[in-house]
């Protein structure tokens, strides 16, 4: 820490000796030394890294919307490349989908069954029934 490293340095850098690690009593079945070199750092520095993107962050919900919209674009830019129709539809459809812009049926039969009893119910007066 003094040598100004980040969490993630120090974790690569900081190990125990053979006689610790090896110890039986000192698996890291609970915890890890990761965990408790991240832990060290954060008691003695605190929550900041050292990168200012940190300091300010956008919320999860904003970082989300953000990469929703990058992923419609992408897929746009794929399907408008595709030479197949079908890759085509699925980008395009996908990036819709993405974007809230798709209207679906609520209610969607899944029973096969069913629908054709309602068929035959309904057409009954053709077949003489």
């Amino acid at each position: 820490m003094n040598q100004g490293l980040t969490p993630d340095q120090l974790v690569e850098t900081v190990t125990l000796p053979p006689h610790l690690k090896e110890h039986p009593y000192l698996q890291e079945l609970y915890g890890t030394v990761e965990w408790g070199v991240r832990g060290i750092f954060s008691g003695y520095l605190g929550w900041f890294n050292g990168d200012t993107a940190s300091l300010s962050t956008v919320t999860i919900k904003h970082r989300a919307e953000k990469l929703i919209k990058l992923k419609a674009q992408a897929l746009r830019k794929l399907g408008f490349n595709s030479i197949s129709p079908n890759g085509r539809n699925f980008y395009l459809t996908q990036a819709l989908e993405l974007e809230g812009k798709t209207a679906m049926e609520k209610e969607v039969v899944t029973d096969a069954s069913v629908a054709l009893e309602e068929f035959y119910i309904g057409h009954a007066h053709l077949v003489g029934a």
